[in-house]
């Protein structure tokens, strides 16, 4: 898979609320003050999330792109899993712009999933792990960009209208 040109998550739409955008990095080679730093084939937990949520977009962006072969993807480990025996939910994706055309140095990308899915839904106590692959000899500056949906807010994607299960809610009136 190809990483696309980025688009925002956020439409306009009034149960834009139930969005969340959680920013992790910048990830960078070497010691560096102020950056967390990647290593050869690991894999690195960026949160585990408390409640059950949907994944919307997962972006990226870099002040400096990978060498040859570097490559980068992420999965998810269920509670009770290792990070790197998690399930992928992106294929590995090369962060040179000689492999994908719509990287370039400071660009936001969107990295698609593998499902066809318009999201990944990820019960509570899921962590999100990025996976390196290669040497990383050269990244600097990865930041990424997730943006999840609180549950039970679902997106209709028939109708692309969105839908609040109210059963999970209770409302009370002032008197």
């Amino acid at each position: 898979m190809a990483l696309t040109a980025h688009t925002t998550a956020f439409t306009g739409d009034i149960n834009d609320w139930a969005l969340e955008t959680h920013c992790f990095g910048p990830f960078s080679v070497g010691i560096a003050s102020g950056t967390v730093v990647l290593g050869t084939d690991g894999s690195y937990p960026l949160a585990t999330f408390a409640e059950t949520v949907d994944i919307e977009k997962i972006s990226i962006r870099m002040s400096a792109l990978a060498g040859a072969g570097d490559a980068i993807r992420f999965d998810v480990a269920a509670p009770g899993t290792a990070p790197g025996s998690g399930t992928a939910i992106t294929a590995a994706e090369t962060l040179t712009n000689a492999a994908n055309a719509a990287l370039d140095v400071n660009k936001v990308v969107d990295v698609p999933f593998l499902s066809t899915a318009p999201q990944i839904n990820l019960p509570s106590g899921t962590s999100l792990v990025l996976t390196t692959s290669g040497t990383i000899a050269s990244v600097a500056g990865l930041t990424i960009t997730v943006t999840t949906r609180k549950s039970p807010t679902r997106r209709d994607t028939s109708t692309d209208a969105q839908k609040v299960d109210k059963s999970r809610y209770f409302y009370t009136s002032k008197v």
